[in-house]
């Protein structure tokens, strides 16, 4: 906050030129409603008016309720529409983000000025970014900013008809517990925990603990976003997008689609004017919601199969009154991948009126996600058609063997184009369902049976991927082997943990020699480049990224805690001349990924904005793209056409 002279008390005839009495006046009213109170180095209360001939001691304000329930740097949607981001005036030649201004209306420094910058990494002496067509990449980002948000009312009307019935079933947590003061809590677990014998011998303290300040957590989350979505409801706002050293676009606060789930059920596109649909189209941006609804329940493999399952289900709660298919919808929502994102969407295609459901499919953000998107650009690079498949880049010819007396077929259908009823029935590849399939059999050769037995019954899909998607940016076989520890446990002995992460890291060479190939050479470039003295180049045609890590050593530093009033010893670490050569291998590979994935992202904005002349709503989530219904059909043809232009750039 800047300082303002209009504080002064005209009264203080003694008060300088820079005196202002605004934070004493704070202090007092804080300390008046019992939020602080005062205390010496000591710890001893005192008193802060000072009496004749009284020097009054030292003086710390301490908070009488837990910090953490602070919402600390909070950045909240702006009402205004964001500053374009633009290059500033007499800018030189070799143009970097110092040269770029734009985004939140105010000014920010220290601390803040990392959030609030175009560049929102932290660590930022270890990279100098070149914008090599700073107007285009500032276009982009502008158009992201500018795009309209509303809050979902029906959403937030449902949530708050509904919220004890959500509440009973696990969905939301119990509201009284974002009132609970933490310390008071875990004091009260603690005294029931050491008194009960039964439940010490089952449970250690530790995890109650963690999992009370989870719920706790939890539930501020929660009703904090819901308080936000009420303050909210009448007004437009914007999310202003800001970059990170690799151009991937972020967004800051608690309200946008990088949250939860909650919170992005709560978002709609807003705009004064909607294209018109006649009665074909109308049908056809429907069977588009109600698959997107679907899909926010679990994986299909084909369209046909989310929307007949969603017309399955939709004919049963029509049958029924309101409050009973609130109650369906929710019991639906219970096993669903994405419940709120789910309702949300259901509401949004069922009810409305008509008029209702056109302005509805311009405004409903649909989901639309790059399947494995590093492999998708690796088998690129790579001429990979197997892994290009996969991952669905390259489109698979295998919908001869739908049956459509397995599927239960409405009268809108009938109505939808041979080329939609196409697509519906298209079939979706899974890599990390293959992966899976392969890997067993694999495993299977190379495992006794009965640790055989207990890997397969463990791996799932959700397993799969989070051993093989980190892997492709660097993970380690070590790192692996821990994760592998978190879903057996006790079942398999640390060795067995080690072992199968090697097996797992064999399987993927042995699957993907070209991409392991590849990603050992490029972090062989990093590595080499620090070993020669160097930085290591990234360029794209939009930004080109200086990486330079550098080693750093440790320094202990004597600092006073203010809070338990005792010294205490610090490390710091302080970076030094000497490159890491370590970092720079592993990350190279990584780095390289995720900018090409970033300018992906922004070509795709870019060609979307274009081809609609500015209509079509848009906001990207790294390499997840949201569009309305209506716009939705454009983002395919547009993700694999920027493919096909991507060349390795070498300037």
């Amino acid at each position: 906050m800047k300082k303002t002279r209009t504080m002064k008390d005209p009264k203080d005839k003694k008060a300088s030129r820079g005196n202002f009495l605004f934070g004493v006046c704070l202090v007092e009213f804080m300390h008046e409603r019992n939020l602080i109170v005062y205390n010496t180095i000591s710890g001893s209360v005192i008193d802060i008016y000072k009496k004749d001939g009284y020097k009054a001691l030292k003086t710390y304000a301490s908070c009488t309720f837990d910090i953490r329930s602070l919402p600390l740097r909070l950045n909240l949607p702006m009402i205004y529409k964001p500053l374009d981001w633009k290059i500033k005036k007499n800018t030189p030649t070799t143009i970097t983000l110092n040269d770029i201004e734009g985004g939140y209306l105010n000014s920010f420094s220290g601390e803040l000025y990392n959030s609030f910058r175009l560049l929102t990494s932290h660590d930022v002496s270890t990279f100098y970014i070149i914008l090599k067509n700073a107007e285009a990449m500032c276009n982009v980002l502008s158009q992201l900013q500018s795009q309209v948000f509303e809050i979902n009312r029906n959403v937030l009307d449902f949530i708050k008809v509904n919220r004890n019935r959500l509440e009973e079933v696990g969905l939301l947590v119990d509201r009284r517990l974002s009132k609970l003061n933490i310390q008071k809590a875990s004091d009260k677990l603690r005294s029931l925990y050491f008194n009960d014998e039964v439940v010490k011998k089952e449970i250690s303290i530790n995890s109650l603990l963690n999992d009370l300040l989870k719920r706790l957590q939890q539930a501020r989350y929660e009703d904090f976003i819901l308080t936000l979505a009420c303050s909210y409801k009448d007004y437009k706002f914007y999310l202003p997008a800001f970059v990170d050293f690799r151009g991937r676009i972020y967004r800051a606060g608690v309200l946008h689609f990088h949250e939860r789930d909650l919170s992005k059920c709560l978002l709609l596109f807003s705009k004064d004017k909607y294209p018109q649909l006649d009665k074909k189209e109308l049908l056809s941006k429907r069977a588009h919601l109600a698959c997107a609804a679907a899909y926010k329940y679990k994986k299909f493999d084909t369209y046909m199969k989310s929307y007949n399952w969603y017309i399955k289900n939709h004919n049963k709660m029509k049958k029924n009154p309101l409050d009973i298919s609130d109650n369906m919808l929710i019991e639906l929502a219970r096993k669903a991948s994405d419940p709120f994102q789910f309702i949300a969407k259901y509401l949004s295609n069922d009810r409305v009126t008509d008029d209702n459901r056109i302005v509805g499919l311009n405004k409903v953000p649909l989901s639309q996600d790059a399947a494995a998107s590093a492999y998708q650009i690796m088998s690129y690079l790579l001429l990979n058609i197997e892994i290009g498949k996969l991952t669905n880049l390259i489109p698979s010819q295998e919908d001869e063997d739908f049956d459509s007396d397995e599927y239960l077929i409405d009268d809108e259908y009938d109505l939808l184009s041979e080329d939609e009823k196409s697509q519906l029935k298209y079939k979706l590849k899974d890599l990390y369902l293959s992966f899976k399939e392969e890997l067993l059999k694999f495993l299977k050769s190379r495992l006794e049976p009965n640790k055989y037995s207990i890997i397969q019954s463990g791996l799932t899909r959700k397993v799969v991927k989070k051993r093989f998607m980190p892997l492709i940016y660097g993970k380690t076989v070590h790192a692996m082997s821990t994760d592998i520890s978190e879903v057996y446990g006790s079942m398999l002995s640390k060795k067995d943990h080690y072992k199968m992460a090697t097996l797992c890291n064999e399987f993927f060479i042995h699957k993907c020699p070209d991409i392991a190939n590849l990603m050992n050479l490029l972090n062989l470039i990093g590595w080499l480049s620090a070993y020669m003295g160097t930085s290591v180049y990234y360029g794209t045609p939009y930004i080109t990224t200086v990486q330079d890590y550098m080693r750093s050593k440790k320094a202990e530093i004597s600092i006073y805690d203010r809070v338990s009033y005792k010294r205490r010893r610090v490390t710091l670490r302080v970076p030094t001349l000497d490159r890491d050569k370590r970092k720079t291998k592993v990350s190279t590979c990584v780095n390289f990924i995720h900018q090409k994935d970033a300018y992906i992202a922004m070509k795709v904005v870019e060609k979307l904005t274009s081809v609609t002349n500015g209509d079509a709503p848009i906001y990207t989530v790294h390499d997840n793209f949201r569009t309305s219904a209506v716009y939705a059909k454009h983002v395919p043809f547009i993700y694999t056409n920027v493919f096909i232009e991507i060349t390795l750039y070498n300037k």
